[in-house]
């Protein structure tokens, strides 16, 4: 009985650290952080502050314990100030090599992903 039990935690140990590498952020992954809000400033008009939200798609580039450090790729505009095409330059560089918390974007499944788990896998 006792060797049963000890296999089967052991089963269940295999289960938890394929699920983790799952959603393993690594450099280089894709992810897209969904409507991440931003404020724009019109100097023009005496200031005024428009909040505006786009869904970038970025790439990692550092990894902490609770954050990555981002760099924007792409974005979509989920208002008319945001696809502005002169705001596109702005918006992209906003998110160029910035921090951000990990519970807040969702890591794109894709080959190069599949490919890192097998890499990690083979311990690689």
């Amino acid at each position: 009985m006792k060797l049963q039990i000890s296999e089967l935690n052991e089963k269940v140990k295999l289960e938890k650290n394929s699920k983790k590498n799952l959603v393993k952020f690594y450099i280089g992954a894709k992810a897209l952080l969904n409507d991440y809000g931003l404020t724009h400033t019109n100097s023009l008009n005496n200031n005024v502050k428009t909040n505006i939200s786009v869904d970038y798609e970025v790439e990692v580039v550092d990894i902490s314990e609770n954050q990555i450090k981002v760099r924007a790729i792409d974005f979509k505009g989920n208002d008319s100030l945001s696809r502005d095409p002169k705001m596109r330059q702005g918006i992209l560089s906003f998110l160029q090599d910035s921090w951000v918390d990990k519970s807040s974007a969702e890591l794109v499944l894709d080959e190069s992903h599949n490919r890192q788990i097998k890499l990690e896998e083979l311990g690689i």
